[in-house]
């Protein structure tokens, strides 16, 4: 049972790990874009990385409240979860059609002999 218990305890660390570069990103981000696909991506990314923290202690409460509840948290925890990273790859993808739309617009201005 240690064993199990070390795997999922590396498991938590490295995500959480993960969550926390993808948030400091995301804050980068936000503060040299201000538009709605990078306060999508910054909303998405601190819930991504709130709900990744709250869950160990989330399903430790429940765990003590039985078997149903710490099924009930779970699928709270995972409808909600994706709903957030819906949110951030909504943003994702704005941001992309963003950086496309520029970079055509640039490359047509470009065509025309127009420097920058």
């Amino acid at each position: 049972m240690q064993d199990y218990e070390n795997l999922y305890i590396a498991t938590y660390i490295v995500q959480n790990l993960a969550t926390l570069v993808l948030f400091i990103g995301s804050i980068i981000l936000f503060s040299k874009q201000r538009t709605l696909s990078t306060i999508l991506i910054l909303i998405g990314s601190i819930f991504i990385f709130l709900f990744g923290v709250g869950n160990i202690f989330m399903s430790a409460i429940a765990g003590r409240y039985g078997t149903e509840m710490l099924i009930k948290v779970s699928a709270f925890y995972n409808f909600f979860n994706g709903v957030v990273y819906f949110i951030f790859c909504l943003g994702i993808f704005l941001f992309t059609l963003d950086y496309i739309k520029k970079k055509k617009t640039k490359n047509d201005i470009s065509d025309l002999g127009v420097k920058d």
